[in-house]
This record gives structure tokens, C-alpha cells and sequence, in this order.
């Protein structure tokens, strides 16, 4: 049976991550698309402390797909990493001056690219798609063995749900 859905999904998440990606260039700017998520949540949560498990958490990323984000975006000036005073090991994510500077430009994309795809949508079926999605994920989560066909969350196979690598 072909997984029709899920492959609309992912398509259509690359389809943003390149429209990201081709405004960027055309505008001269350093930015990737794939960049996108993690760095209007950091903008979002200014001020505030953000931890890379944070991220994992919000975006539903294996610890390593978001280190690697964040390496992307240390290297083209958008983040930095702090040590926080009493845990050597814990390292606050924090937005450059760089990156503060680019939060208007990301801002008026990502509305353009929002307002591009609503346009596909009346208003009560754009509350009724964000359902469907947020339905979909929710029925993902308790799933970690997300190729073994099974349909009974980790937890009733005697796993934990939370916490574990890909958390």
C-alpha cells in the first residue's frame, strides 16, 4: 500500500525548507531553510534559557539531527553556545547579533510563505488542517519504533515513552 500521506508531508516540508533556501540566495543572505524551526523557536524564547533538549523536545529530533542544526548555525554566525554557571556540561542556545538581524527577514518570509499556503485554505479548514496534523502527531509520539509496523505505543512493550535517545 503506498504511504501517501506521510510522503505529502515530508514533501511538503522540503518544498518550504526550498523556498526558504531560494529567498535567502536571491537576498544574499546566509540562511538555510532547515534553520527555519529551530530559529524562530530561539526567537521566540528570548531571554530566555533554551537548551539544546529543549529543541529536541519541541521539534520531536533525535539529540544528534539537532546538534548537527546547531553546528550548521554556529558556523554561519546565527547561534552560540553558553556554559551555564554551576553545569560545565549544560550549554545554553543563544541567538547572535547576527542572527537578531535576520529576525525581521525570517519574519517576513516565513509570514509570506504562511500567508502563500493559507491561501489554499478557507479559514475553518485551515483550523481543521492544523487539526489533522496536530492529530497526526500526537498519534506518532508514543511510538518510537516508528519501523516495525507495530501500532502499540512503546510503553505497553514494557519501554518508556519519554526521555529515551530520541526523545
Amino acid at each position: 500500500m503506498e504511504q501517501l500521506l506521510i510522503r505529502h508531508i515530508i514533501k511538503t516540508g522540503n518544498m518550504a525548507r526550498r523556498c526558504i533556501d531560494r529567498q535567502a540566495q536571491s537576498a544574499g543572505i546566509d540562511f538555510s531553510g532547515g534553520h527555519m524551526g529551530l530559529f524562530g523557536y530561539l526567537a521566540q524564547n528570548q531571554g530566555g534559557e533554551v537548551y539544546q533538549k529543549d529543541l529536541e523536545q519541541s521539534f520531536a529530533l533525535a539529540r544528534s539531527t539537532v546538534s548537527g542544526i546547531l553546528r550548521n548555525m554556529e558556523e554561519a554566525g546565527l547561534v552560540r553556545r553558553e556554559a551555564v554557571a554551576g553545569d560545565a556540561r549544560l550549554k545554553r542556545v543563544v541567538l547572535t547579533q547576527k542572527a537578531h538581524e535576520l529576525h525581521s527577514w525570517v519574519e517576513e518570509e516565513v509570514g509570506a510563505l504562511e500567508t502563500r499556503v493559507s491561501q489554499a485554505f478557507s479559514p475553518a479548514e485551515k483550523l481543521q488542517f492544523l487539526d489533522f496534523l496536530e492529530r497526526a502527531a500526537n498519534h506518532l509520539h508514543p511510538y518510537t519504533d516508528c519501523h516495525s509496523g507495530s501500532h502499540r505505543p512503546q510503553e505497553a512493550r514494557g519501554g518508556r515513552i519519554e526521555g529515551g535517545k530520541d526523545d
